[in-house]
């Protein structure tokens, strides 16, 4: 019994050492990492002329979708151009910071819906573009920073059901709105 009160008090010593610990927004791995300085100034276009990877908008941007996120290791930290439709705009940990979901495709289903396809996180600071509107179709290019797990409601046997899927995340070099 006294050894299940001792295990049981670290772990909650644990908890409270970490919790106290807190942490910055830097720390959380959602803020913008600054711009590297060989991409500093350059236009949308011709980020995506120096870039690794460029994913147009669904269907032909499928292949590259699929190829970063299966090989998303060897992108850690490489320049990627990406077209596609904003979903969601969640503001920053930081001022003047976003998080925004970004799909390749819109899946319309035949109940009303609306799937989002090759799904990206862009961090986004107002310093590096303009604001950023659902449905605005934009071009970017950023720095791949690693998967981010989010979930989706698809719709299938008679019901609604979420799924977790990953999506690359990526720091924003330079943004623009195309169509809004």
């Amino acid at each position: 019994m006294r050894r299940r009160i001792a295990v049981l008090s670290c772990l909650i010593m644990l908890v409270f050492a970490i919790n106290a610990c807190g942490g910055s927004a830097a720390s959380s791995g959602f803020v913008p990492l600054p711009v590297p300085s060989e991409y500093k100034g350059l236009s949308v276009d011709e980020l995506q002329t120096k870039s690794k990877k460029s994913i147009q908008r669904y269907p032909s941007g499928q292949t590259e979708y699929d190829d970063l996120l299966a090989n998303l290791d060897s992108y850690g930290g490489e320049l990627v151009w990406y077209s596609g439709e904003v979903d969601q705009v969640h503001e920053g940990e930081t001022p003047e910071t976003y998080q925004i979901w970004v799909c390749g495709e819109r899946n319309y289903g035949a109940a009303g819906g609306k799937a989002c396809l090759g799904r990206v996180l862009m961090l986004h600071s107002l310093e590096l573009g303009p604001e950023i509107k659902v449905e605005d179709i934009v071009q970017m290019a950023g720095t791949v920073m690693g998967l981010q797990k989010t979930s989706l409601k698809i719709q299938a046997n008679g019901g609604w059901h979420y799924i977790e899927v990953l999506a690359p995340k990526v720091s924003v070099v330079n943004i623009k709105v195309v169509d809004n």
